[in-house]
């Protein structure tokens, strides 16, 4: 799996103690509260993937093969006399990596038998007292592609092998006088076998039900039925492939390190004051003057991301915004900006300013619940950005301290 690295840098605390008599700050450093860094790794959501383009993973596919047409008469002849050439043509598009569509051309012929003379007969009756038939058609469909090892297993670009049933509807056309028309129902398995991220081989198990005119005679079938089998090449247009969303509950596990690392840098940093009192407290013959300067505690960034298209917060959230809380309560004169963000890649310019206020106004009317005064909350909308890469990353609200 693909990992994205991020860098949390707190903000270090100081804190330094100068004293007079039995500490002498002319001989000792400053107590320092070290900057710490940690290096986190965040796991993408398998089964989530950003919004593709229009242009993007269309595919070119063709093929031959052999098909077998049951229709009023099959059982009349040999099974092998009933064997057809085939091809197909299809073009397609994946809107996601388990779901497609695509428009496909096959036909080439049929072949059945009749004991009477109809439609598309060829020569006289034979010693078995059937004729032959045979004729040329073509079936144009449209079909739903179900990518059943995408939707299984998730997004893999080093997948070699994918599982595709696919099922539509369409027309057929017979070339051969008197032409005819005929609805049809298509289905199939589609087995891809990838050998590049262009190019790919399809063997494909396809079947037809067709009205039963489309062999030029009338019976007792409800059906009609073309079963076969073909084998062909597939190329996929550029843009191919789809970027993975990066777990927005990982994501917010970060914030949550973020409000640890600065709770363990204040608890240090208390130690150090408690230990540096003890030393003073220890000198009873002199009189110690002692002046604490504390920095006031800066607060880190914190960020809040949000689902594509949604303004509701995501899970974990409030744990973050407790914490916050929290720090708000103990710092007074600290206010917060919350700055919300939409990504340009999805949306229209006046939606994602919409968005990226009501992201805004989530985040601050969950901290007025927490007790926060909504004065010291400034919400801002910044509308769509694409600063940050993969664009998961803009649908999120800034939160800083003014």
């Amino acid at each position: 799996m693909k990992k994205l690295m991020f860098t949390l840098a707190i903000a270090g605390l100081s804190s330094v103690t100068y004293a007079q008599g039995g500490y002498n700050s002319k001989n000792s450093s400053p107590t320092m509260v070290e900057e710490g860094v940690e290096v986190m790794e965040v796991p993408d959501s398998k089964y989530k993937v950003e919004t593709n383009k229009f242009f993007d993973n269309w595919f070119l596919d063709f093929g031959a093969g052999a098909q077998v047409f049951f229709g009023n008469n099959f059982d009349a002849g040999k099974f092998k006399d009933r064997i057809s050439p085939a091809f197909n043509i299809s073009l397609g598009k994946w809107f996601t990596p388990g779901l497609g569509l695509r428009l496909q051309f096959s036909g080439v012929q049929a072949k059945s038998f009749s004991y009477s003379e109809s439609n598309y007969v060829h020569g006289s009756r034979n010693s078995e007292g059937y004729y032959k038939s045979k004729f040329n058609y073509m079936n144009i469909h449209g079909d739903i592609l179900f990518n059943v090892s995408a939707m299984a297993a998730g997004f893999n670009p080093d997948r070699v092998y994918d599982f595709v049933p696919y099922l539509g509807f369409g027309f057929t056309h017979t070339f051969d006088k008197p032409r005819s028309q005929s609805l049809a129902a298509n289905f199939g398995i589609i087995n891809t076998f990838h050998l590049s991220p262009s190019w790919a081989i399809n063997l494909e198990l396809n079947g037809m039900l067709v009205e039963s005119k489309f062999d030029g005679m009338t019976g007792t079938r409800g059906a009609d039925v073309m079963v076969g089998a073909s084998l062909g090449f597939a190329y996929n247009f550029p843009q191919r492939g789809f970027k993975h969303v990066p777990d927005v509950n990982a994501i917010m596990q970060l914030s949550m390190a973020q409000m640890d690392l600065i709770n363990a840098a204040l608890a240090e940093q208390v130690a150090q004051n408690k230990q540096l009192k003890a030393q003073l407290a220890n000198q009873p013959t002199e009189v110690v003057t002692e002046n604490v300067v504390v920095k006031e505690i800066p607060a880190a960034p914190q960020s809040v991301f949000f689902e594509i298209g949604s303004a509701k917060l995501p899970l974990h959230s409030e744990v973050n915004l407790k914490a916050l809380a929290s720090m708000l309560n103990k710092n007074p004169n600290l206010n917060l900006t919350l700055t919300g963000y939409a990504d340009s890649d999805t949306g229209s310019a006046a939606w994602n300013k919409k968005l990226s206020e009501d992201r805004a106004q989530a985040v601050s009317e969950a901290l007025v619940k927490l007790g926060i005064n909504k004065d010291r909350l400034t919400t801002v909308g910044k509308g769509g950005v694409e600063t940050l890469t993969p664009p998961s990353f803009n649908r999120r609200v800034i939160i800083e301290a003014q």
